[in-house]
């Protein structure tokens, strides 16, 4: 998994002052909780496994994909 993330940036809000992105080489995004990323992220390959284009895996609260916009 570490040679997947080229960046990684404190992208803290209001809401979760704990939230960071991840950039990954092959082009999607993955927002995260810096306190539980190491355990969630194990669920990254096989939400990709699932879906056919680049988008935002959101592991803050469970996991999910969202495509990017055409």
């Amino acid at each position: 998994m570490r040679k997947a993330v080229s960046e990684v940036k404190a992208t803290r809000g209001a809401a979760n002052p704990y939230q960071i992105t991840l950039s990954m080489s092959n082009g999607n995004l993955v927002v995260a909780d810096s306190r539980t990323v190491a355990k969630k992220i194990k669920y990254y390959p096989q939400l990709l496994a699932d879906v056919k284009t680049k988008g935002t895996v959101d592991l803050e609260v469970g996991a999910f994909f969202t495509p990017y916009a055409k």
